[in-house]
């Protein structure tokens, strides 16, 4: 049984959600990790390449597991813990158009292996500029993520407006 260790850099935790969908496509629908799936409430996006990427904070949240690892171990993992780790390099989106896109997404992902998400689940994207040099990693950078991810909450409506008042200033 491995150890299990908590990600310390964005890169793993992207490496992690793209690792997610190779074992669960490769491996058999009949494992721990399929049967949880309806289970997990904090789901992680990673969109790259034209596809929309769905893995679960207790997968992202360790370094290098394997689905056996996950069915070895999936008791002792701890998704608050995991969750504390990704809050820096993810955001949530919690409302508007954007999350509506990418629930639907999970509804359909999930669907594949006859499951639905949670009720309670919520969804996070990364943030703006993580992967990017973190000499980047600026005040305006930071700004900006911070922008975006108020945008981001703001309810359909709000959006629009505040689409409008930025295309009227630009």
């Amino acid at each position: 049984m491995p150890t299990l260790r908590i990600v310390t850099k964005a890169e793993q935790a992207v490496d992690n959600i793209r690792t997610f969908q190779q074992e669960i496509e490769a491996n058999s629908r009949d494992n721990e990790l399929v049967r949880t799936l309806s289970h997990f409430r904090s789901w992680f996006v990673l969109k790259e390449n034209g596809r929309t990427l769905y893995a679960p904070s207790k997968w992202v949240g360790y370094i290098g597991l394997t689905a056996e690892d996950y069915d070895a171990n999936n008791v002792q993992m701890d998704g608050r813990k995991t969750e504390a780790a990704l809050r820096g390099w993810f955001a949530e989106v919690s409302a508007g158009p954007e999350r509506n896109e990418l629930m639907e997404g999970l509804n359909e992902y999930l669907a594949n292996f006859a499951k639905k998400p949670s009720s309670l689940a919520r969804v996070s994207v990364i943030r703006v500029g993580i992967l990017d040099n973190a000499s980047e990693d600026t005040a305006p950078n930071r700004l900006a993520d911070a922008l975006l991810t108020m945008y981001r909450i703001l309810p359909r409506e709000a959006q629009k407006e505040f689409t409008r008042l930025f295309k009227k200033e630009a």
